[in-house]
């Protein structure tokens, strides 16, 4: 995990529900220094490399994948990471970066099964962050890009390979400049027909879920 790099891809498929998915690679480049300084990494003490990454929403709040909280064995078992931490800042300087520990953990229940989604609010200390720059979200009546538009996904990927590698769950797609998904599931080879699963944060309960326990709008 080196550099942030941006991807743009076009969305070719949607699933019309709260999980969609997006297709075809078309361009991956390094990010400019002003460029995804909202992504942060998901780590644990001793370990600057992270796991996942995440999306900074207030000087407060940081949104990711649910499944980024768990250690995963060979055997197919998991275990929640106590000691989760977060890395902001690390781009464009990884010098300057700033690890601060996770104070609260909020996911996502579908209100009629009590199903855990794929998404999650963590909450940190929000003393010396660093003035560390925040994604934006988009309008609460906001809807998913429709077919045909080019959105890019920002994360730790090796942008000449493949959209998205090892350790970019919770990394943010983004349209238009604001924050529209969050990244659960991509690729694991070099094919265009390949897809990226996402969380779309415009799903009425998802965005109700956020203003909810943020306060953000």
């Amino acid at each position: 995990m080196g550099r942030v790099n941006i991807v743009t891809i076009l969305v070719l498929m949607l699933a019309g529900c709260a999980m969609c998915h997006y297709q075809k690679r078309v361009l991956g480049k390094d990010c400019a220094p002003d460029q995804g300084q909202h992504h942060v990494v998901l780590t644990t003490p001793g370990d600057d490399k992270g796991h996942c990454g995440g999306s900074l929403l207030s000087s407060q709040w940081i949104i990711t994948a649910e499944h980024c909280e768990k250690r995963r064995f060979k055997d197919g078992t998991f275990e929640i990471i106590k000691d989760l931490q977060v890395l902001i800042g690390k781009h464009p300087d990884k010098t300057k970066a700033i690890k601060k520990d996770v104070e609260a953990r909020h996911k996502f229940k579908y209100t009629k099964a009590q199903v855990e989604h794929d998404i999650m609010l963590i909450k940190i200390d929000n003393s010396n962050t660093g003035g560390a720059v925040t994604v934006q979200l988009p309008g609460t009546t906001c809807s998913a890009p429709s077919i045909g538009r080019r959105v890019d996904i920002v994360g730790w990927m090796t942008a000449d390979v493949h959209p998205t590698t090892k350790g970019d769950s919770g990394s943010s797609l983004m349209y238009k400049g604001k924050l529209h998904g969050v990244l659960i599931a991509g690729p694991t080879v070099r094919l265009c027909s390949d897809t990226e699963d996402y969380m779309d944060i415009c799903h009425p309960e998802y965005r109700a879920w956020i203003s909810k326990i943020t306060g953000l709008k």
